[in-house]
């Protein structure tokens, strides 16, 4: 697998995918919007299964310094937005 997409757990399925088999990366993208609309609770169902497969291959998201600062934000946001 090339370094050119983060193994992101759930925003990086289409990009993992489509690095994995030597696709477009906004082919794949495409394709799942289309089979969004389609078949919407199969879509959604693949998606979640492929995210937790990835996640537990693990992923660079520990070393790239832009994902840890993404996810240090957002949790961040979270906490100064519960109630």
């Amino acid at each position: 697998m090339s370094s050119r997409h983060p193994k992101a757990w759930l925003g990086g399925v289409c990009a993992t995918v489509a690095d994995t088999l030597n696709f477009s990366t906004l082919g794949v993208r495409v394709v799942t919007v289309i089979l969004a609309f389609i078949w919407p609770l199969l879509t959604l169902a693949a998606y979640l299964i492929g995210a937790f497969i990835l996640k537990d291959r693990g992923g660079s998201e520990e070393s790239d310094p832009f994902l840890r600062d993404w996810d240090r934000r957002m949790a961040d946001y979270d906490r100064r937005t519960k109630y």
